[in-house]
């Protein structure tokens, strides 16, 4: 969500108050514990963190609420088949200090049902992640060899996917981060056109991608607006 904060910040602030709530390798969870997976030891970082952002949520009243992240890493503790997870801590059961997938599904199900109550939310799916640096490899000669195909983001987000289409409460809309770059009739999804391109690295969205991005989240925005005016 931080790769997408300073372009939102910037198309809203003339209409709305924003505040980023975001930190790396963040993830909003209240219950859920996170622990170190190699000394299973809970992480008292996350959890004065958490407590911050709590003391601001449990305040909200009449706001959109947008949720985003790395859900496959945060839910499911898998990224990019084959590479990787750079990620050291892992969501489990608060009493058995165990991972169970439903455990922290469960979570993130009452986190968004306590916020809908007064707010709306949104959740924004996936947003397709490359798994290699594409402006390194245009200097390494070999992009014209990169495709990056639905079936790709697919098989990455399947779990998260899945786990969102069954949430539906009255207050919680939700944007398809993939369809700013992907064609799901063709099953590919454009990474750059001739003069950007649409992700920083290999897992972030760049300045163009972010505003793609945002193009969406601002759609919903508008349409929520439209709806509690009328």
């Amino acid at each position: 969500m931080g790769s997408l904060a300073f372009d939102l910040y910037n198309r809203t602030k003339s209409k709305y108050s924003f505040l980023p709530l975001t930190y790396a390798g963040y993830f909003h969870l209240r219950e859920a514990e996170q622990i170190n997976k190699t000394t299973k030891k809970i992480s008292n970082g996350y959890n004065h963190i958490r407590k911050n952002v709590d003391e601001i949520l449990k305040k909200s009243k009449n706001n959109i609420i947008i949720i985003g992240g790395v859900y496959s890493l945060y839910l499911y503790n898998k990224r990019i088949e084959g590479r990787a997870l750079h990620f050291s801590q892992m969501f489990v059961d608060k009493r058995s200090l165990k991972y169970d997938s439903k455990t922290v599904e469960s979570a993130f199900i009452e986190l968004i049902k306590e916020l809908s109550i007064n707010n709306e939310v949104i959740i924004l799916y996936p947003i397709p992640e490359m798994g290699v640096n594409l402006q390194k490899k245009r200097f390494e000669n070999m992009l014209r060899v990169f495709n990056y195909t639905y079936s790709d983001y697919l098989m990455q987000n399947k779990e998260v996917i899945d786990f969102f289409d069954t949430i539906n409460h009255p207050k919680v809309n939700k944007v398809f981060s993939h369809k700013a770059f992907c064609n799901e009739k063709k099953k590919l999804c454009t990474t750059h056109n001739k003069d950007n391109f649409f992700f920083f690295d290999g897992y972030h969205p760049s300045i163009t991608g972010a505003k793609m991005i945002n193009d969406l989240i601002i759609k919903k925005i508008d349409l929520l607006e439209e709806i509690n005016i009328k």
